[in-house]
């Protein structure tokens, strides 16, 4: 549904709203136009699984305009967490939040994750599109040219979470990035977290990503690395090796002994 350019996105468990942007925030309209379930699918269904049924903290590193981070609060989850440093961005996913009345489970922070707090450079590619940018990276060499650069505060994932480490052990916890190839910064950042919590971890990862390095962060900390595929089962029944496709970006990462938590695949 549409009305006064916004739409309605009804889940399975319930529904939120998404301002269009006059058509400038790409998510929205992809959702709008082919339905919640078919964005960068099949995440979005297995995140409202997950929190159906496991009612996790659920942190969204580099949320955008909220689409994770609304799905994870209207299916169940016990808190979400919605980081996103560019302010611009930041004000469409806190209206976002405000419309769907959902302020009570969301909490955002306008920051960027890495692996030391302090500030850094976000850069930003060029914005010849006319939509709402996607894809600023702290990494200068994600993109070939920019269109702007501009100075944002940073924190680690221990610094953001520090408040809720006594939930340890009692929540599941997820987190779920999509930060322009640093994802393993942010990992970096949270040697708490992944001790006393051990998460489960979403993360984009783009070809030409260095495989070998996820191989260690899988080694380090006892993870192991499951294949997330658009039709069902949308998880492989065992964990598999990485291998990099521009179809299917998201990779899932369990530690061995809580795996089978979050190995749901049956239909709703």
């Amino acid at each position: 549904m549409w009305l006064n350019h916004v739409t309605q996105v009804d889940v399975p468990a319930g529904r939120f709203w998404m301002d269009l942007c006059a058509g400038r925030d790409q998510v929205a309209m992809h959702v709008h136009q082919k339905g919640w379930a078919s964005y960068e699918a099949p995440l979005p269904w297995l995140l409202a699984r997950w929190c159906e049924r496991l009612s996790p903290f659920v942190v969204d590193v580099g949320s955008n305009t909220g689409f994770y981070s609304l799905l994870a609060a209207v299916s169940g989850a016990k808190h979400v967490m919605a980081i996103e440093p560019v302010q611009e961005i930041a004000d469409v996913l806190a209206a976002n939040v405000r419309l769907s009345e959902l302020n009570a489970q969301v909490q955002l922070l306008r920051v960027a994750l890495g692996d030391h707090v302090g500030e850094q450079v976000l850069h930003f590619p060029l914005a010849d599109h006319g939509l709402l940018e996607t894809s600023a990276s702290l990494n200068p060499n994600f993109r070939a040219q920019h269109s702007q650069q501009r100075s944002v505060p940073v924190q680690t994932l221990d610094a953001a979470l520090s408040d809720h480490l006594q939930l340890a052990g009692s929540v599941p916890l997820l987190v779920k990035m999509d930060v322009e190839s640093l994802e393993l910064a942010v990992l970096a950042g949270g040697d708490k977290v992944m001790t006393q919590w051990r998460p489960a971890v979403v993360a984009e990862i783009l070809p030409g990503a260095n495989v070998a390095a996820w191989q260690q962060f899988m080694q380090r900390w006892g993870y192991v690395h499951y294949t997330l595929k658009p039709d069902a089962p949308y998880v492989s029944a065992q964990p598999s090796d990485i291998k990099l496709d521009m179809a299917v970006r998201d990779h899932l990462f369990l530690p061995k002994a809580d795996a089978h938590q979050w190995c749901c695949t049956e239909k709703i």
